[in-house]
């Protein structure tokens, strides 16, 4: 009943309410990349194919560099990048970490390189979107069976 009484006010009046104007996407995304259209999306890979997300989920024995660096306020990491990743999607590094911490341990010989990035997505002028992979993690975890 509210959302009908919003639909047909907003058609006499127009879109002034405050909670009709929520961005989609985080605010500090598009600020942190000097007002223009971007956010940097997490994603776990293969470290070899970096393009293709995988669930982090189906590994385990993770092993590596601090998990603390695939998190996007990070700080400096062991690679050199001190870039404080701008994304509304804070929750899916988090929960990553989480997860390779609740298995951290040796990858033995069955282990893979594994990476976890950001895919930088950025709006051009012509409104093109553009990618960019960041790495983020890199280490080595074992597939579950």
């Amino acid at each position: 009943m509210v959302g009908g009484a919003d639909f047909a006010l907003s058609g006499l009046v127009g879109e002034c309410f405050p909670f009709t104007q929520v961005p989609m996407y985080a605010a500090t995304a598009g600020a942190a990349a000097g007002g223009r259209r971007a956010s940097d999306v997490p994603r776990f890979v293969l470290a070899d194919a970096p393009e293709q997300a995988v669930d982090i989920s189906e590994f385990t024995d993770f092993v590596g560099p601090p998990f603390t660096e695939l998190l996007p306020r990070a700080g400096c990491r062991s690679n050199g990048d001190c870039t404080e990743r701008a994304t509304s999607l804070e929750y899916v590094a988090r929960d990553a970490h989480r997860w390779m911490v609740d298995h951290a341990g040796p990858p033995g010989p069955s282990g893979v390189a594994v990476a976890s990035v950001y895919v930088h997505l950025e709006q051009d002028a012509e409104g093109r979107i553009r990618e960019q992979v960041m790495p983020a993690w890199t280490g080595r975890a074992r597939r579950r069976r």
